[in-house]
């Protein structure tokens, strides 16, 4: 039994494992045509799997533990949790804060990785004021989407964000792109934009 996640899939996260897909093909098909059975959480990676081979694929959503919300003052905050790489369009999400005023919002960006660096240069270069905090405990997060008002996930493409369960189940309002994988999750209990768009 194989499940997919989405980095193991070809043709998923160009930006970091194409050359290593390129290698890989071979050995994936020929994996992936006499396994018993292949599994995805999402139809975009189902999608993703039969363009490179046709094989029957049964969609199992990730499993997700939703905890009981409390009753907490909430703060005026705007709040990114994610992974920092580039294809995750935090950038683009600063960028559109430029235009808009922040006076009584704080912005938090949880998270690490290796476009950091890139997001605080581009948040100072900008005049943005954006608190980045790093990597939080997994036991400290819950609170923080609970405290937030608004959480964003600009992320220009994904297999099934788990992070967007966790704002929904928080009681965010929720903001997040037509993305493939984006979209699926939440329905129509998000407002959609363009990935990738910066204008209002």
């Amino acid at each position: 039994m194989i499940t997919a996640h989405g980095s193991d899939v070809a043709g998923y996260n160009p930006d970091r494992f194409n050359f290593m897909h390129i290698l890989m093909r071979p050995l994936w098909r020929m994996i992936v045509r006499y396994s018993y059975g292949i599994t995805a959480p999402s139809n975009f990676l189902k999608k993703l799997i039969r363009k490179a081979i046709n094989v029957p694929v049964e969609i199992i959503p990730n499993g997700f533990d939703i905890r009981p919300a409390e009753k907490v003052q909430r703060e005026n905050r705007i709040l990114v949790v994610s992974r920092m790489f580039e294809r995750k369009g935090v950038q683009f999400f600063i960028e559109a804060l430029q235009d808009i005023s922040t006076e009584d919002w704080d912005v938090w960006v949880v998270g690490d990785g290796p476009y950091l660096p890139v997001l605080k240069e581009l948040a100072n270069k900008l005049g943005v004021p954006v608190k980045f905090l790093g990597q939080v405990p997994n036991d400290k997060i819950f609170e923080i989407y609970q405290k937030s008002k608004i959480y964003v996930f600009p992320s220009m493409v994904e297999n099934f964000p788990v992070v967007l369960l966790e704002a929904m189940a928080a009681g965010c309002a929720v903001i997040t792109t037509t993305a493939p994988g984006c979209a699926e999750v939440v329905g129509d209990a998000a407002i959609k934009v363009e990935a990738g768009r910066v204008e209002p």
